[in-house]
């Protein structure tokens, strides 16, 4: 039986070594993690935070950041990771879905869903956080969050790209948890569920459910608008 959840788990990650749009957003969010560490080195070790300065401006999505007209962060900030559990797992994500998806879609359309989820995702989370969350916690008589709020990282250009997958390929076998063999579909159905709770709730911490049901949102629009019309006129369905 391990064996075999050993298999299933290895399976999630036989991204083709030609596959060179997926590598590129593997090493990008590498560099930017590198530099995110370096800055913060030399900013705890040198006192000198002109980098780590450089790089909460030109790579989280903020509010501030918006209004100030770099507007370049609502793409920036999906390939900026400062932890290593958030890094690794995105990364495990990217290789797990992105060689199918890149395979379906082609280059272009590939990049179409990732940047566009990227873009969907930050507008989200800005508008959730600025707007609707401080509604939502005075209504449910929760206490005020006084946090500043920025986000960053992958997962809403992977929620984007993986709800795409999944509305074209809904009974394909992915895992949960890399071991739970589940419908695509199911499975980012749940996903979706839970952070559409997180969401209504006000649950924030650490991760941004509004970024992730954002990106997810763009994945559904771009298969409706643009997908399925072709799968139609190709004659799939």
């Amino acid at each position: 039986m391990a064996n075999n959840a050993l298999q299933r788990f290895s399976s999630n990650f036989s991204v083709d070594s030609s596959n060179k749009v997926v590598y590129s957003i593997v090493a990008i969010n590498i560099a930017v993690f590198a530099t995110w560490q370096y800055a913060e080195e030399n900013a705890k070790r040198f006192r000198d935070g002109r980098l780590y300065y450089f790089m909460y401006r030109n790579f989280t999505d903020t509010a501030h950041n918006l209004k100030e007209g770099r507007v370049w962060t609502l793409v920036t900030s999906a390939f900026s990771h400062k932890e290593w559990y958030h890094i690794i797992l995105n990364t495990m994500v990217l290789l797990s879905f992105g060689d199918p998806v890149w395979r379906m879609l082609g280059t272009r359309k590939f990049l179409a869903v990732y940047l566009g989820s990227a873009v969907s995702a930050s507008l989200a989370s800005i508008s959730y956080y600025a707007y609707l969350e401080p509604y939502l916690r005075r209504i449910q008589n929760k206490p005020k969050s006084n946090s500043i709020h920025y986000s960053m990282g992958a997962s809403g250009s992977l929620m984007g790209m993986t709800t795409a997958f999944a509305c074209v390929y809904p009974m394909s076998q992915y895992s949960l948890f890399f071991v739970i063999n589940m419908p695509a579909a199911a499975l980012i159905g749940l996903f979706g569920a839970y952070e559409l709770y997180n969401v209504l709730a006000a649950n924030t911490g650490r991760f941004d459910s509004a970024g992730h049901l954002g990106g997810g949102l763009f994945g559904a629009a771009y298969y409706f608008t643009r997908l399925r019309p072709l799968i139609r006129t190709m004659g799939r369905r």
